[in-house]
């Protein structure tokens, strides 16, 4: 998944390590009041990966997949901006939308999470959005999460649900 992309004459990518994590192919059912993890795959969408690989997927063959199956997981210790994003589907535009980012296994799990929330706006295309920065440690287990007061789902757009990490420094 790494890759190089060429700055200036240096021929290298010189810039933050960073990845963008994408969802399925299909929708993703999000029952109402229910937190949904939101399946991030490299087999559907390819992700994007620039300089160091600091993130990896949990996939079939991982044998945390049982529990953090279409989580991440870190593999370079330091500060991270994590980012996230969800479209909900358009054809269900009653009630309150959001999303969240959080430490699934780590010594804080279930201690921190990146949340937010709006009521769905009547578009054709309802995007919710969270960020934020967190200390991450070499196997750190993150997740991406869906919530809507409604029963809905997300679209069949592997693009429209994404998960970004981008390494400020810290460990190296």
């Amino acid at each position: 998944m790494s890759e190089h992309i060429p700055i200036g004459g240096a021929g290298e990518y010189i810039g933050s390590p960073f990845v963008r994590a994408f969802g399925p192919d299909t929708p993703t059912p999000i029952p109402a009041n229910t937190w949904t993890r939101i399946t991030l795959d490299p087999l559907g969408e390819p992700w994007r990966q620039f300089g160091e690989t600091c993130w990896e997927p949990i996939t079939p063959n991982d044998p945390d997949y049982a529990t953090y199956g279409g989580c991440v997981r870190c593999r370079k210790e330091g500060v991270y901006d994590l980012a996230g994003a969800v479209i909900f589907d358009s054809a269900t535009q009653t009630g309150d939308r959001a999303i969240e980012v959080q430490e699934a296994r780590g010594p804080y799990a279930g201690a921190w999470r990146l949340v937010t929330s709006i009521p769905m706006p009547k578009v054709v295309l309802g995007g919710v959005l969270v960020s934020g920065e967190t200390y991450q440690y070499v196997g750190n287990i993150v997740e991406l999460c869906a919530y809507s007061t409604v029963a809905t789902q997300t679209t069949a757009d592997p693009q429209s649900e994404w998960l970004s990490a981008t390494w400020l420094g810290g460990a190296t």
